[in-house]
């Protein structure tokens, strides 16, 4: 939940559509006099997209509808991959190492 909260925090802060993710619904309205607005149906959308990314990036398995194109997204998405990684490997570790005693 916490990337979750990040990724959103990333798209509320962007200016136009798809700057720091493709594929995620963004939460602000583009109206013609050049102002935006956010609703609640498009934040909801882009929360949701938000928590699906997150789910997908922590468990690695990267299905490739979204995807991080700014560098700070990409740094922020690979430091949840490697958090993943890192507590299912200690998790499988202690699991395997307290039984052979």
């Amino acid at each position: 939940m916490i990337f979750c909260n990040l990724y959103f925090t990333l798209l509320l802060m962007s200016s136009t559509p798809g700057t720091p993710f493709n594929g995620i619904h963004h939460p602000w309205t583009l109206l013609k006099s050049g102002e935006r607005i956010l609703t609640v149906p498009n934040a909801c959308l882009s929360y949701l997209d938000c928590l699906h990314y997150s789910c997908v990036t922590i468990t690695t398995l990267g299905y490739g509808d979204m995807y991080a194109t700014a560098w700070y997204s990409k740094l922020l998405t690979d430091t949840e991959v490697l958090l993943g990684l890192g507590v299912s490997i200690v998790a499988i570790g202690r699991y395997f190492s307290s039984g052979t005693k």
